[in-house]
């Protein structure tokens, strides 16, 4: 028999685990951006990952065991949700434009790495979820739409977040840091998306369930 309360103590501590996690990998890429040279490429990075946070905050939410949100209504919840997630993609949105720039400025090819592709990737996306989700909240409030938003928000922070983890393996990064801290930010990056997806697969899950028995 699973003990509930234990399992939601178990994720409870995951999650505060998991803002320690992202706050050292945010200060680590603060400290090697701002202690080298700092050009208009330096924004990129900076800008993508307070965006990035952002995206993450206005998901981790949702789970009663978020010892921040869990006395909040689902209303403020959802209302808070769009205002993180418009915010991160408003900043998401700036980052990318600067590497654009950036690129032209320097006569450079654009999207011929693996980090840029899949960042590509994740913008289309991150366009048709954000859409969704819009339709969802003011048009179509239904749990087949919640579901498709779902999905779609799924697939979307895991292509970002396999972009935010290539970008380790970027020649800046590279440059300006050790192997071992590279090594170190994937892992706990890998573990913080981990925690922030679990949530949102088994609220798919259960959606997945009574769309089935409708």
């Amino acid at each position: 028999m699973i003990d509930k309360k234990k399992l939601s103590r178990a994720f409870n501590i995951s999650i505060l685990i998991a803002h320690g996690c992202l706050l050292f990998v945010v200060g680590f890429i603060f400290v090697i951006c701002f202690t080298s040279t700092v050009t208009l490429f330096t924004w990129h990075p900076i800008l993508l990952t307070i965006g990035w946070v952002f995206l993450l905050q206005g998901i981790l939410i949702f789970p009663r065991e978020n010892i921040v949100t869990r006395d909040l209504s689902h209303k403020w919840r959802v209302t808070l949700h769009w205002i993180l997630q418009s915010v991160g993609a408003l900043s998401l949105l700036c980052g990318f434009i600067i590497i654009i720039v950036n690129k032209f400025k320097r006569d450079g090819y654009h999207f011929q790495t693996y980090h840029s592709q899949y960042g590509l990737a994740f913008f289309i996306l991150a366009a048709l979820t954000i859409s969704g989700g819009v339709y969802t909240n003011f048009f179509k409030n239904t749990v087949f739409y919640k579901f498709v938003h779902s999905i779609f928000g799924i697939g979307t922070l895991i292509i970002g977040a396999v972009a935010f983890i290539l970008s380790f393996y970027s020649g800046f990064t590279v440059q300006h840091s050790a192997k071992f801290m590279q090594y170190l930010c994937i892992t706990l990056l890998i573990y913080v998306h981990i925690i922030v997806l679990l949530r949102p697969l088994l609220t798919m899950l259960n959606r997945i369930r009574y769309l089935a028995k409708a």
